[in-house]
């Protein structure tokens, strides 16, 4: 290969350096001075040249040319010894194209500044160039760059395939490309030559060129004139040209490759039947994208076709019959677009009408009544053409329900989904049509149609069913009752999933089964349930009933799990109706408007309906469970995905459980799941080949359901034979657990069964508090020793080298259990004020006493593990709950030390810091929760409480401990988000504490100055978390500045200025740059709250000197127009004549506007500027 193409040929096997080259190489311009020919009066160099992307694009199409020239002369000799595959240049070319893009995309003044550059870097021309020269250099690169275009635009209108050899350029993908390549230049060289190549050039000779080439261009004319780097005008031009090129060149392109599409005998520049096919395809991508750029609906598209005398509705319909998948995807994308673009239109046409007519009876004199009337009648002549293209539509697809059952048959799989997108996408656009009932039954043929997709194999096709089925549920009385039992069976776990028989593969595995049910069905199921409560209610129970009561196969447990599954789905709607069992009249009056804002345009609903509804809801339900009870099914099945279904349904009904009027029914659920509790925990404790698949597990449900229920009625399960079976569950949760591990159950699930447990012993008379708390808590703290010992003996026999294997996270899930049943209790307990302080706490403290020695041994010990010290935490945040007036300073004083410790312990080593960062936490709650105390005797408040002394030593201690240890590693950016975070809850809650911090490790700069600095040199970094805590301490220190001298006094204000006031001018420069682009997008709001709180803080005069310096950066690449427009809102935001979120929408789209993957200014003067621009100048 020669140069360019090895080049090419390399970059294309991932080689750097070629990569590198072709990078550069469409960015820049590079001034060669190495040539020896020509001019002797500049010296040894002659005649130097530029160099760039259009000399690499021309050498590279000759040498394209020639390999294809050799190559057809070897074949035509049969001397080749190459394979044929490996002589293919298709992958070349592509890239090529790609590159040809890029560099097109820019335009000629864009060339020009690039070249200009290029020329200003160069020493060589400095000495001996000249004005002159440089002119005759941008002439040539001019010049190349014509010469490229044409040569790609001859390669794409006239190229033809002789011989047997296929050339690169006869590729349908290359052909796209470098289509694409000619379009992008007519749009980057401005409005004018994007107007001289559609009227000039496609129009005139649309009969001349190849039609594929001609949609191809067509289509990313429309891409590149929504781009953000087209010239200004681009977007209005792209309008004004829409109606002649549809009715000239896209309506007859699209109406002869339609007609031809399934016809092989096309005469039409000899093609093939396949090209036909994708002329079609790409014609209808045309179209539809230009329908995209113009907001043009499909009665527009229709209009203008009939005034070139093409019915364009009748070409769609033809189109349906297509037995090409890329047609038929093509068509459905653009009835999409023109669907959604035409009920937009009507939306507005019926707003239009609406303020017409209000402004008319305002001013009746204004208008005559014959001009209202004629107003009247032509808004009603266009709703009714509206709506006769929609029902022209619908026929034409209800049509196509007896070649989607042929399609079906044969398996193909590609146009039945097309056929259902159609459908999907007319359901959506017609929902008016249909609640008008004008259709006179053209919609049976599209339901029909529906129903047969829905019964299809694939989730590709039936979920496009179900999607279109959400529309049309709404609109149709008896169509919901008529879908259920198909959506029912849809529920069902096919049988190949769970190792039964069937008689056809599926298209997913298990987990794919799980989603689309959990997030697919479920959603058609609720529109199904609300269009029809009662029959819903009643097929479900009915199906429950039989299953419960037939003879059992092995498809039992599966049908019966799908019923549950589908009240489930229901359970948030369903328990709200059949609540209302016994509500009062007013209350059913509402539940009556609330049924019927959600079914519009359907009969009105009255008290007496929702009261019957609600009564059969109540009834049934209670029923169900009684039945799912009485046939004992938990163990005459003993199914696990029948047990989880049980169980997610028992818990989703707790709520409808615990209030419902029907005797013992909350009972009958309760024991029915201590039942489903205690056969997870002994029978499917482990998982078993039909749970492998699965994403949980019965005993995770079951402790889950456990939880709901009890935390609906805890006194319901505050009883000995509830307790017994609770207590065994949770000594399953340790007993098949060896000596050096933990439990054998996963965290959340045994989290959830704690906290079940420990609401139902809040409950208990006082005197059983401490023992049940201490028995629920024993397992966990026995757990935590043997854990202990067993490290212990191992360091003992590794001469004290620590080796925690899998222990480390078992001691540290022990610990987050332990917390979580303090916790609990705790909130259970709070806020009955019959038992004083002491009362409530003192089962707590017990429990604290026992686990301390354990949480000061670990901390000290295990002080290296990440997860432990995560753990420990939680446990020290348990201490600051409990303590929430800081009466205890002691216990206060402990929680610190540990957490001291560990500080201590993790100082010195580098790599141990980010295990620290769960101490942030525990050190911002304590700010927080008693930084306030410390506070009012910092400032001498005569308020403060005798202890409060104790707990400003605890704090004050806490906070230097936390800040040098910061300082000895050198603020470690691991650790810098909690850091920041307790600095910004410290101005918040105790800033003259804070302030008064003055030395850290001996040094005079204070705390609050170096966490400053720290912060400034955080907003620079790509860690999002990072960037996002420090801009939230910033913004702190400034909106503190705004308060009263009552707040934080006027000494803590002077030392807050003197830090930030030298800083202002680089935030403000750093903010605006970042949103250039350079921050992440998530920082953008922070940023912009930051940016506000400085503008407010900063005197008018300032802040525009400053605004004005940032918006001169090069990094903002906008230009003059946008830099206007910005200083605007932002001089509008320091005036407060906008709110703050104004000013955080502009900096997102200025963050948009740089997001360019061109390394030039094209985007200056274009459209999108223009936009922008516009935007901001209406804002207020």
């Amino acid at each position: 290969m020669d140069q360019a193409l090895s080049i090419l040929d390399r970059a294309l096997k991932g080689d750097t350096g070629a990569l590198s080259f072709l990078e550069r190489t469409s960015a820049i311009y590079v001034y060669d001075c190495t040539s020896n020919y020509g001019n002797e009066s500049l010296g040894s160099c002659h005649h130097p040249k530029i160099f760039g992307a259009w000399d690499f694009l021309n050498e590279a199409l000759n040498e394209i040319e020639r390999y294809e020239a050799k190559a057809l002369a070897s074949l035509a000799n049969g001397t080749s010894s190459v394979p044929y595959e490996d002589s293919v240049l298709d992958p070349h070319v592509q890239l090529l194209a790609t590159m040809a893009r890029r560099a097109a995309r820019r335009s000629s003044a864009s060339d020009r500044r690039l070249v200009e550059v290029c020329l200003s870097n160069a020493a060589h021309f400095h000495e001996h160039g000249s004005n002159e020269y440089a002119h005759n250099l941008i002439e040539n690169n001019q010049q190349m760059r014509d010469r490229v275009i044409g040569r790609i635009a001859t390669i794409t209108f006239d190229f033809s395939n002789n011989g047997s050899y296929s050339s690169a350029f006869i590729n349908p993908i290359c052909m796209d490309n470098l289509c694409s390549v000619v379009a992008t230049n007519a749009i980057a060289m401005g409005p004018h030559e994007f107007s001289s190549l559609v009227l000039g050039w496609i129009i005139p000779s649309i009969n001349t060129m190849p039609l594929y080439s001609v949609a191809s261009v067509v289509y990313h004319l429309a891409v590149e004139a929504l781009s953000k780097s087209a010239p200004r005008g681009s977007q209005e031009t792209l309008k004004n040209l829409f109606e002649p090129l549809l009715c000239k060149a896209i309506a007859p392109l699209l109406q002869e490759s339609v007609q031809n599409s399934d016809n092989g005998d096309s005469e039409m520049m000899g093609c093939d039947r396949n090209n036909n096919q994708r002329v079609a395809a790409m014609a209808f991508k045309a179209l539809e994208k230009w329908c995209s750029a113009t907001s043009c609906g499909i009665k527009k598209v229709r209009d203008m076709c009939l005034k070139n005398n093409l019915n364009v509705i009748e070409v769609i319909s033809d189109a349906m019959y297509s037995d090409s998948e890329l047609v038929m995807d093509a068509l459905s994308e653009f009835l999409e677009t023109t669907l959604q673009n035409n009920t937009k239109d009507q939306s507005i046409f019926q707003d239009l009408s609406t303020t017409f007519a209000e402004s008319v009876m305002k001013d009746m004199v204004s208008i005559s009544i014959p001009d209202l009337a004629h107003a009247e009648t032509e808004m009603e002549s266009e709703m009714k053409e509206r709506e006769l293209i929609l029902a022209e539509l619908i026929s034409a697809i209800g049509l196509q329900r007896f070649r989607f059952g042929a399609r079906l048959l044969s398996g193909d799989l590609g146009v039945c989904r097309c056929l259902v997108s159609i459908a999907r996408s007319l359901a959506e656009a017609s929902q008016s049509l249909l609640r008008s009932k004008n259709l006179n039954g053209v919609e049976k043929g599209l339901v029909d149609l529906l129903i047969k997709a829905i019964s299809h194999p694939s989730r590709q096709v039936y979920s496009l069913a179900l999607e279109a089925f959400a529309f049309l549920l709404n609109q149709n009385d008896g169509l919901a009752t008529q879908i259920l039992p198909i959506l029912q069976s849809k529920a069902i776990i096919p049988p190949s999933l769970v190792g039964l028989s069937s008689s056809y593969d599926l298209d997913m595995d298990f987990h794919e089964f799980e989603r689309f049910r959990e997030f697919h069905l479920n959603d058609i199921l609720s529109v199904c349930y609300i269009n029809c409560r009662s029959y819903y209610i009643d097929s479900c129970c009915m199906a429950v009933e039989e299953f419960c009561t037939m003879a059992p196969n092995p498809h039992t447990p599966f049908q019966l799990e799908a019923a549950l599954f589908c009240l489930a789905a229901v359970s948030f709607d369903a328990s709200k109706r059949a609540l209302l069992a016994n509500a009062t009249p007013r209350s059913l009056e509402t539940a009556a408007k609330a049924s019927a804002s959600q079914l519009p345009g359907t009969k009105k609903y009255d008290a007496s309906f929702i009261a019957a509804d609600a009564l059969n809801h109540d009834e049934k339900l209670s029923r169900c469970i009684l039945l799912l009870s009485k046939h004992n099914i938990v163990s005459s099945f003993s199914n696990p995905l029948l047990l989880c279904q049980l169980c997610r349904l028992l818990g989703r009904y707790a709520n409808w459980l615990s209030k419902t009027s029907k005797s013992g029914v909350f009972d009958v659920a309760a024991t029915l799941t201590m039942s489903c509790f205690k056969e997870a925990a002994t029978t499917f404790g482990q998982k078993t080949d039909l749970l492998k698949e699965t994403s949980s597990s019965p005993f995770a449900e079951a402790a889950s359901a456990l939880r709901n229920m009890i935390t609906r009625s805890p006194q319901k399960f505050a009883n000995d034979e509830s307790l017994s079976v609770l207590e065994s569950g949770w000594l399953y949760v340790y007993s098949s657990t060896p000596s050096e591990k933990g439990a054998a159950v996963d965290i959340e699930d045994r989290i959830a069964l704690c906290t079940g447990i420990t609401r139902v012993i809040s409950v208990l008379p006082y005197d059983r508090w401490s023992y049940s708390l201490s028995n629920l808590a024993g397992s966990t703290i026995q757990c935590i020793e043997r854990l202990l010992t067993s490290i212990k003996d191992d360091m003992d026999r590794q001469g004290g080298q620590e080796n925690l294997d899998g222990r480390g996270i078992s001691i540290s899930e022990e610990f987050r259990v332990f917390a979580c049943i303090i916790r609990t209790f705790h909130e259970a307990v709070k806020s009955r004020s019959h038992f004083d302080l002491n009362q409530r706490q003192l089962p707590l403290l017990d429990l604290l006493h026992k686990v301390w020695p354990c949480v000061t041994h670990v901390a000290k010990t295990l002080c290296r593990n990440e997860m432990v010290i995560s753990s420990l935490s939680e446990i020290l945040l348990t201490v600051t709950s409990l303590q929430h007036d800081g009466h205890d300073a002691a216990l206060l004083s402990e929680a610190s030390n540990i957490a001291e410790s560990i500080m201590d312990s993790v100082s010195s080593q580098q790599d141990l810091m980010r295990h620290t960062v769960p101490l942030m936490e525990f050190v911002k709650e304590m700010v927080e929760s008693f930084g306030y105390k410390a506070e009012r005797l910092v400032t001498k408040e005569s308020s403060h409480l005798p202890y409060d002394s104790n707990i400003q030593t605890v704090i004050e201690n806490l906070l230097r401990k936390t800040f040098v240890m910061m300082h000895i590693n050198q603020f470690n950016p691991d650790v810098l988000p909690g850091l920041f975070s307790v600095s910004q809850s410290c101005i918040r809650h105790c800033p003259n504490l804070f302030l008064s911090l003055d030395s850290v490790a001996n040094e005079t700069e204070s705390i609050n100055s170096k966490t400053v600095k720290a912060a400034m040199s955080s907003i620079t970094t790509r860690h999002v978390d990072l960037i996002r805590a420090s801009l939230l301490y910033l913004n702190e220190i400034f909106i503190s500045l705004t308060l009263s001298n009552d707040s934080h006094g006027a000494d803590s204000k002077g030392k807050l200025i003197e830090v930030i006031n030298p800083l202002r001018s680089e935030l403000i420069q750093t903010l605006i740059n970042g949103s250039c682009g350079i921050f992440p997008r998530e920082i953008l709001d922070p940023a912009g709250m930051l940016l506000v709180s400085i503008l407010k803080t900063t005197s008018p005069d300032e802040a525009e000197q400053l605004c004005i310096k940032a918006l001169s950066s090069d990094i903002f690449r906008l230009g003059d127009d946008a830099k206007q427009e910005a200083l605007v809102v932002l001089r509008k935001c320091w005036h407060a004549e906008i709110t703050p979120a104004i000013l955080m929408d502009m900096l997102d789209d200025i963050w948009t506007l740089h997001q360019n993957d061109e390394s030039d200014d094209t985007v200056v003067g274009g459209d999108a500027i223009l936009r922008f621009v516009q935007k901001y100048k209406s804002s207020k």
